[in-house]
């Protein structure tokens, strides 16, 4: 199946799946209720609040880095 089928198909009908699959993708985005975008400010904030960045989930790593590089200062 060699010939201007198969380039017609490849240049016409796969942009336009493409771009139907991102305006679905667009038009299903979920949104953020306001509760849970307040919660995730929150979490946000609480995360820049700790300097040693403890509060997160590699918080332990992030702090012994930090400590590494006040060493190396």
């Amino acid at each position: 199946m060699s010939g201007p089928g198969t380039i017609w198909t490849l240049s016409i009908v796969g942009p336009v799946i493409l771009a139907l699959i991102i305006i679905y993708a667009l038009l299903n985005q979920r949104r953020l209720s306001r509760r849970v975008k307040t919660h995730q400010d929150e979490a946000v904030n609480k995360l820049y609040e700790d300097p040693q960045g403890r509060s997160s989930p590699a918080g332990g790593v992030r702090a012994q880095e930090a400590e590494i590089r006040l060493r190396q200062k």
